[in-house]
C-alpha cells in the first residue's frame, strides 16, 4: 500500500508540474485570464503556484498582492531564479508609486533579487535582461550604470543573438536613439525568424505613429500569427493595416478571427475603434467595436473599461449624440474618478 501511495503521489506531482509548466507558457503569451481561472479553485501554496499568482496579480495591477505572492514563492524555494526575478519585477512596480526615500530602499532590494537570480542562472537571458534594465534606469547611487547596462546587453547577445539585439533595442529606445531601432529589430528577426518576441517588436515598430508602415507591420504580424494564433497583438496590427486601407470586409474578418482565437482578449476591437475614431472614419463601426470591447472585463495589460467609455464618448460626440456622450463620460469617471481625460471632456461638453 505504501508503494502504491508513493506512486500516486509521484503521478499527482508530475501532473501538477505539467499544469504549472503550461500555465507558465500561458503567462508568457499574455493569457492571464486563463491562468487566473486555472488557479482559482486551488488552495495550494507550493512555490510555483505562488509564483504564478504573483504574475497574475501583477498583470492586473494589484501590486501589493503581487509582491506578497512573490515574496512567499522566494521564501518557499529560494533556489529558483525566476522567483527572484518575479519579486524584483513586482518591487519595481511598487517603486514606481513610491516616494523618493522608499524608492532608494526598494532599489537595494530589487538589485539584490536580480543579482541572486543571475547568480543562480547566469545564462538565463530573462534574468540578465532584468539586470540590464536595472543598470540602465537606476541612479548611480543605487547601483545604476549605463556601461554595465551595455555590457549586460552584450552578454545576452553572446547567449542568444536575437535577444541580444532586442536588448540593444531596449537601450536604444530608452536613450531616444530611435534611428537604431529598425536595424536592431530586423537583426533580431534575422537571428531567429521564429522568435515571436522579435517579430512582434518589429511589427509594432512599423505600426507605430512614427512609422505607419502598415504593409511591413502586417507582414511580420502574419509571421507571428503563423507561430501562435492566440495572441492578440498581431490581430491588432492587422486591423490597423485594414483601417488604413479602408478594407472593411477584411477588417471584419480579422476581428472575427481574433475573437475566435482568443475570446478573453477583445483588445483588437478597442484598437480598431480607436484608430477609426482618430481617422474620423466609419464612426458607427467604431462605436460598435468599442461597445464590443465594453461587453466583458478586459484582459490584463489592455485598456481599462474607463478608457473605452471615454473613447466611446468621443465617438458619440462626433456622431452628434452629445447627451449619450456625456453619459459615457460619467460612466468612465464612475470607474476611474481621477481619469483626467474624461474629466476634461465632461467639463467641456457640459460647459
Amino acid at each position: 500500500m505504501r508503494s502504491l501511495s508513493l506512486a500516486a503521489a509521484l503521478l499527482l506531482s508530475s501532473l501538477a508540474h505539467t499544469q504549472n509548466g503550461n500555465l507558465d507558457a500561458l503567462i508568457e503569451a499574455g493569457h492571464f485570464k486563463q491562468v487566473a481561472r486555472a488557479l482559482e479553485p486551488t488552495k495550494a501554496h507550493d512555490p510555483e503556484t505562488l509564483y504564478l499568482l504573483s504574475n497574475v496579480k501583477q498583470a492586473f495591477g494589484k501590486t501589493e498582492e503581487a509582491v506578497h505572492y512573490a515574496e512567499e514563492a522566494v521564501r518557499a524555494d529560494p533556489s529558483r531564479a525566476k522567483y527572484h526575478l518575479q519579486l524584483a519585477s513586482t518591487l519595481s512596480d511598487e517603486a514606481e508609486k513610491a516616494g523618493m526615500f522608499k524608492k532608494m530602499s526598494l532599489a537595494g532590494r530589487i538589485r539584490s533579487e536580480l543579482e541572486t537570480a543571475v547568480k543562480l542562472e547566469p545564462k538565463n537571458t530573462d534574468c540578465l535582461m532584468g539586470m540590464m534594465i536595472f543598470y540602465e534606469q537606476a541612479p548611480g547611487i543605487a547601483g545604476g550604470s549605463k556601461d554595465k547596462a551595455r555590457k549586460t546587453a552584450e552578454e545576452i547577445g553572446r547567449i542568444d543573438a536575437s535577444k541580444g539585439f532586442l536588448a540593444q533595442a531596449r537601450l536604444a529606445r530608452d536613450n531616444k536613439e530611435n534611428d537604431k531601432l529598425e536595424g536592431l529589430y530586423l537583426n533580431a528577426v534575422k537571428a531567429d525568424p521564429k522568435s515571436i518576441e522579435a517579430l512582434l517588436a518589429l511589427a509594432g515598430f512599423y505600426a507605430s505613429d512614427a512609422q505607419k508602415k502598415y504593409d511591413d507591420a502586417a507582414r511580420y504580424a502574419q509571421q507571428a500569427l503563423a507561430l501562435d494564433r492566440t495572441r492578440a497583438a498581431p490581430y491588432v496590427i492587422s486591423a490597423e493595416d485594414f483601417v488604413s486601407k479602408q478594407s472593411w470586409e477584411k477588417l471584419e474578418a480579422v476581428l472575427s478571427e481574433a475573437e475566435q482565437a482568443n475570446r478573453d482578449d477583445l483588445n483588437p476591437f478597442y484598437q480598431a475603434g480607436k484608430t477609426l475614431l482618430q481617422s474620423n472614419e466609419e464612426l458607427s463601426r467604431a462605436e460598435r467595436y468599442m461597445r464590443k470591447y465594453l461587453s466583458q472585463e478586459p484582459e490584463a495589460q489592455t485598456p481599462p473599461l474607463a478608457a473605452a467609455h471615454w473613447r466611446l464618448a468621443l465617438i458619440l460626440e462626433k456622431e452628434g449624440r452629445k447627451d449619450d456622450a456625456i453619459k459615457e463620460l460619467e460612466n468612465s469617471l464612475r470607474l476611474q474618478p481621477d481619469f483626467e481625460n474624461a474629466k476634461r471632456d465632461l467639463k467641456r461638453l457640459k460647459g
